[in-house]
């Protein structure tokens, strides 16, 4: 009922809809830098809720004179049931670590609950680690 009420009262306009759907990609190195080739993807699942995930994608390549890991870009996404809620991601970084097959990471945003469209509450989310390259 309540999802029934959420879609009926949030409702926008196309192209409203087009860009609070599309995705904010954060780039911290220029592909062309990078050895040819070396480019990676990863990804990992920084919270798991029962019907609700949030995740962390993000390429990665070796740079050509060092051949150190190096992050490309990155962006942060949300997979499941979503309504009633809207993540928006502030900040991301991927850093280098001394470990070369190891990145720090952190995520920040702001996850807004909504009800009819209105919004009830917003919250920041601050998601930090360490991820392991595969």
């Amino acid at each position: 009922m309540f999802g029934l009420l959420y879609f009926v009262g949030g409702s926008k306009s196309d192209g409203n809809a087009a860009k609070l759907n599309q995705i904010k990609i954060f780039n911290f190195a220029i592909k062309d830098s990078l050895e040819q080739n070396s480019v990676k993807y990863d990804h990992l699942i920084f919270e798991d809720q029962i019907v609700t995930k949030y995740d962390l994608a993000f390429n990665y390549g070796k740079t050509s004179y060092s051949k150190i890991n190096t992050p490309i870009s990155a962006y942060s996404g949300t997979t499941g049931l979503v309504i009633g809620t809207h993540r928006k991601p502030i900040k991301i970084s991927v850093l280098k670590t001394s470990d070369k097959d190891t990145f720090k990471y952190l995520v920040y945003g702001i996850l807004e609950w909504k009800l009819l469209g209105v919004r009830l509450y917003t919250q920041s989310k601050i998601y930090d680690g360490v991820k392991l390259l595969i």
